[in-house]
């Protein structure tokens, strides 16, 4: 729009102005979406004129609540009053500087009954103006022609695929993933106002559930789009101040029909640091209880199991570093869980490959699958407990083989980085050791995040240890350097496996990393504040604060949780695609 009016009387009411946008603009003065605003005589005043999406007016709809009126405004009192609810909004502006903030910061902080939105200036000019608004919600930034926000400066990183789980088995369960925003981001010195196009700063996914019929005995639901395996790509654009920016990516969403899996047991070896021994992984009400992802994804399949008569749905998670169990309550009967990891505490990539590695092949200088089961085997490859001395392994004795779970596996997935970082190259090192030995195992890759947020307020019961990352960290322990080093690990493997010929080699990138809770991640315990015992004060009288071994990198058991779907999710993905090798 290059053309300005000039004054526009406002005395009149609204009649006038809008003859004035009908005629030079050729505009609809009733069309959704549009905010007008015009100059008086006085110019440090401008009047507005919004047309809310929840409450539009539109020409037809004047006819219809009025039938003679040939498309005209009401005209008595009466009438106006009736249509008060729903009639053009009007809102006087001082100066110019409110007009920019109103635009900048988004039109709901500056009127009273609006709907949330978000303003977008085409152009803002001394006397009289017009300035679009669009929702966020709706189409893209490029078609509608807005401007662009332009983003603070720092890295980012996305992740490649989510998976979900459309649960027929039992419609109550779990069926979607979150992103959290907040690990996408690197480098941010302070907080900014950067959301979701849906003003979030999460997002979730969900597996496709449609009811067909309005019958509460046979609802007729229809699950994964009657599909056992349905996938799409969405484009998520990331906004600052309320307005779209040029970030954004894609995503694949993955989802999986819980029936149509469950007849293969996966076998597998789960490869990490403290994080997947297990470090951490409690909640703060019940700091003895374990629930480390590996071991939560063996609970996911277990109900599993209970909703399908007691077969099927399982998996067996191997190694002799560490042997967990536990047990949970599920629809009033308790099941237990037990299974196995080679999670080490302190161990990185150059760990892995030294004399205190169980798969450390000295004499190739390489990470051996097949080292390890020669040293510690005790199953054959169904899955069942050898005797002893009949094909066990050289390290296993008497005492020791019921509590090691060695075969060869059919999953392999790797979580390294929380001890020094990793490299793309580290990553292709241990991958392509482990193809040189199975060259068809499915591979997962992921780190997790420390434990913060670039949006302290956001969590006002979290504690200042808790609530902001940065490069330096000096009175944070070790939250801020710890972001920028799985940042960093996260970027390496998107460096070397991101692509599309990765996966077609049965090699994938799991979002642990994007999942996973920000400030309300860490291994913490809840502190009474000094007038908790005041019933009034409610939320606010208790302040969660990190407590632990490493807090904000050993994160908690709610992030497990979300680790566990993700790695349940994914192994039924591989079966119904064919993808879990059979021996």
């Amino acid at each position: 729009m290059d053309e300005i009016t000039d004054e526009v009387r406002l005395r009149p009411g609204i009649d006038g102005p809008a003859r004035r946008v009908k005629g030079p603009f050729n505009l609809d003065p009733y069309g959704k979406n549009v905010l007008f605003l015009f100059c008086g005589r006085m110019s440090g005043r401008r009047k507005g004129n919004f047309k809310a999406e929840a409450r539009r007016i539109t020409q037809e709809r004047f006819e219809r609540l009025r039938p003679n009126s040939g498309g005209k405004h009401p005209g008595s009192k009466a009438e106006k009053a009736v249509l008060k609810k729903d009639f053009v909004k009007t809102e006087n502006f001082r100066d110019s500087k409110t007009i920019c903030n109103f635009a900048r910061q988004g039109f709901p902080a500056y009127t009273r009954g609006i709907p949330a939105g978000r303003m977008k200036p085409n152009w803002l000019q001394q006397g009289g103006l017009i300035m679009s608004y669009e929702p966020l919600s709706g189409g893209s930034p490029e078609a509608s022609g807005a401007p662009l926000e332009n983003f603070p400066e720092c890295s980012a990183v996305y992740p490649p695929a989510v998976y979900t789980v459309a649960n027929d088995l039992e419609p109550n369960r779990n069926y979607s993933v979150r992103l959290y925003l907040d690990h996408m981001l690197n480098g941010l010195g302070r907080e900014y106002k950067i959301r979701f196009p849906n003003g979030r700063l999460d997002y979730d996914f969900f597996s496709p559930v449609k009811i067909t019929s309005p019958s509460m005995e046979d609802p007729g639901i229809v699950y994964n789009r009657g599909e056992a395996c349905f996938e799409e790509t969405e484009r998520v654009s990331l906004c600052l101040n309320g307005i779209p920016s040029d970030r954004r990516f894609d995503v694949r969403h993955r989802s999986v029909l819980n029936s149509a899996a469950g007849k293969v047991t996966p076998r597998i070896l789960c490869i990490g640091d403290s994080i997947t021994w297990g470090e951490g992984a409690v909640t703060p009400d019940d700091p003895d209880d374990n629930q480390v992802y590996w071991l939560k994804c063996l609970e996911m399949l277990k109900k599993d199991q209970a909703e399908s008569g007691g077969s099927g749905y399982d998996a067996l998670f191997l190694g002799k570093a560490v042997r967990r169990s536990r047990s949970f309550s599920y629809k009033s009967r308790t099941y237990e869980v037990t299974g196995n990891c080679e999670g080490y505490r302190g161990w990185s990539f150059s760990t892995f490959y030294s004399e205190h590695s169980p798969f450390y092949d000295a004499e190739r200088g390489k990470f051996s699958i097949r080292k390890w089961l020669s040293a510690y085997r005790t199953m054959d490859e169904c899955g069942n407990r050898l005797a002893f001395g009949e094909g066990t392994g050289y390290e296993i004795n008497e005492s020791n083989i019921g509590e090691i779970d060695v075969c060869t596996p059919t999953v392999v997935t790797i979580m390294l980085g929380a001890n020094g970082g990793g490299t793309a190259e580290e990553f292709r090192r241990l991958v392509s050791d482990i193809r040189e030995e199975y060259p068809s195992v499915p591979i997962g890759l992921m780190v997790s995040d420390s434990a913060g947020t670039y949006f302290p307020s956001e969590h006002p019961n979290a504690s200042r240890e808790l609530t902001f990352w940065n490069n330096t960290a000096r009175d944070q322990g070790d939250a801020g350097h710890r972001h920028t080093t799985m940042f960093n690990a996260m970027r390496a493997i998107l460096e070397a496996f991101g692509d599309g010929a990765a996966e077609r080699d049965n090699i994938f990138i799991l979002p642990f990393y994007f999942v996973q809770p920000t400030a309300e991640s860490g291994e913490m315990r809840s502190v009474p504040e000094p007038d908790a015992e005041f019933a009034f004060m409610g939320s606010r009288a208790n302040l969660y604060t990190r407590y632990g071994w490493c807090p904000t990198t050993h994160v908690n058991a709610a992030a497990h949780a979300n680790f566990a779907y993700q790695l349940y999710a994914w192994l039924k993905y591989l079966e119904v695609n064919a993808l879990i090798p059979e021996e």
